[in-house]
């Protein structure tokens, strides 16, 4: 429990409740150190902070929780694809698309007009094989 009387409280599902600032801090850092799957801040809970809560709560601190707002989406992203081998990044210049490959042929196309080799991650090549 935050101590500061004058700063917005916010409760996870759990109903512990820190400030503004201690779960912005908690998100900051969480996301620092690479970790995605973020838990409430009393020390003798496990219970999980869902998505739909930490984005609420960015949504209410301007810029800089949008700009971790982004963070978070790119994490969630860069987490699913290093699960699933079919997905990848787009290689195009400030692209942040997911793509997957569905065909036998490594070529792929995004919706920024990018074409390249799901493969190698170079410009797209076909019909030369990597």
């Amino acid at each position: 429990m935050c101590y500061y009387s004058n700063i917005p409280i916010y409760s996870n599902i759990c109903g512990h409740s820190f400030c503004m600032d201690c779960w912005i801090g908690h998100f900051k850092a969480s996301f620092q150190s690479g970790s995605i799957f973020l838990s409430c801040m009393n020390s003798d809970c496990k219970c999980p902070l869902l998505v739909e809560t930490i984005k609420g709560m960015l949504l209410l601190y301007g810029e800089e929780g949008m700009n971790l707002q982004k963070k978070l989406k790119k994490k969630i992203l860069e987490e699913f694809i290093s699960k699933n081998k079919e997905y990848q990044f787009c290689t195009g210049v400030n692209c942040d698309n997911c793509i997957k490959l569905n065909t036998k042929v490594d070529s792929v196309k995004c919706t920024c007009g990018k074409a390249f080799c799901f493969k190698c991650q170079s410009d797209d090549h076909y019909p030369l094989k990597c």
